[in-house]
């Protein structure tokens, strides 16, 4: 009976030590600009204006994903055209987010967020799909009907663990 109760305490104890582990999403994430435009030319379904304007968008994001469950989305200014032919100029921009991992596995991960901005929480569920450890692909879509795309990220810094990592403007300290 002994016996029992030390390997159901063991048991226990390896479960709540897994709750534990770091997450391989932890830390920071550029968006891949040629991996998503290379794999939108190849199978997303686009109009001509659609892929002009996509192709323009990617590689400008920064995603961070803190062990605390919060994070932020840094944009990159940039000029994109609308249909008319001008040009419409978007200033740089950081939202802040929430989000909780609903599961994970080594080749997957499902998060559940929340934006500070509410016009990116339409869609609070992602599936977010490894291709080793350093790189991750979410699928696209327009809200209305799955355009066959999806983004790339490439790690940044991780977890403030990497060697080569560029510190954190958050983490400074105050003088």
């Amino acid at each position: 009976m002994t016996m029992l109760r030390f390997f159901c305490f063991a048991c226990l104890v390896q479960v709540a030590r897994a709750d534990d582990k770091p997450s391989a999403l932890h830390g920071s994430w550029r968006s891949d600009g040629e991996a998503t435009r290379a794999y939108l030319d190849e199978h997303a379904k686009l109009d001509e204006f659609q892929r002009k304007m996509i192709g323009l968008m990617f590689g400008r994001a920064t995603v961070t994903f803190k062990p605390d469950g919060s994070g932020s989305l840094r944009m990159d200014p940039m000029k994109v055209p609308t249909k008319e032919g001008a040009e419409l100029a978007l200033a740089e921009s950081t939202t802040g987010f929430t989000y909780r991992i609903l599961g994970e596995t080594e080749s997957q991960i499902v998060i559940e967020s929340r934006f500070d901005n509410a016009a990116l929480d339409a869609q609070p569920f992602a599936v977010l799909k490894f291709d080793g450890k350093d790189r991750y692909s979410v699928a696209l879509s327009d809200g209305i009907a799955e355009i066959n795309g999806r983004e790339f990220f490439t790690r940044v810094k991780e977890g403030g663990q990497g060697e080569a990592a560029a510190p954190d403007p958050d983490d400074a300290e105050e003088p």
